[in-house]
């Protein structure tokens, strides 16, 4: 295996983890080896497909150290799952919040956002999010916009680097 790391199962129209393998001969065999290749020429399969199916020499090495660290293939399912349960949690704290701002200073209404968040098993957002998202309750957007466009010029950079 020479990696791993996300990636878009087109056919399936969900993204899910894969293994890069390397292009050497050792693969030739392998039930695995055929799935993908990238531009590079390297293979690429999923995860899972992978940790059920590879008979690569060192293969079983690998699957033991996954096994070890707690690492697996991800269930795109699950993780959707989770996310929407996430952001469920956060509307409802928002909405909970929001709907008793009359009258409060910014930081009570912080503590009650916090609060409702930890009550529904959530952290709080880092403190700029947080500001942003306490502002939004008060009706005032531009911190939300900011930050938003600070990260909008993160990611073209990013970009801009690669």
């Amino acid at each position: 295996m020479f990696g791993s790391g996300p990636g878009f199962y087109r056919r399936a129209l969900r993204s899910e983890q894969e293994v890069f393998l390397c292009t050497c001969e050792c693969h030739a065999p392998c039930p695995v080896s055929g799935d993908r290749r990238l531009l590079s020429g390297m293979v690429t399969v999923s995860a899972r497909t992978w940790r059920d199916s590879c008979a690569c020499p060192g293969s079983e090495a690998e699957r033991a150290e996954w096994e070890r660290l707690g690492f697996g293939p991800p269930d795109p399912g699950e993780l959707f799952t989770e996310a929407r349960r996430r952001q469920q949690a956060r509307r409802e704290a928002f909405n909970a919040v929001k709907a008793h701002t009359a009258g409060k200073s910014l930081e009570e209404i912080r503590e009650r956002y916090v609060t409702e968040l930890r009550a529904r098993g959530e952290e709080p957002p880092s403190p700029e999010a947080l500001d942003a998202t306490v502002a939004a309750m008060t009706g005032n957007l531009l911190p939300t916009v900011r930050l938003m466009g600070r990260h909008l010029v993160e990611v073209v950079r990013l970009f801009r680097q690669t």
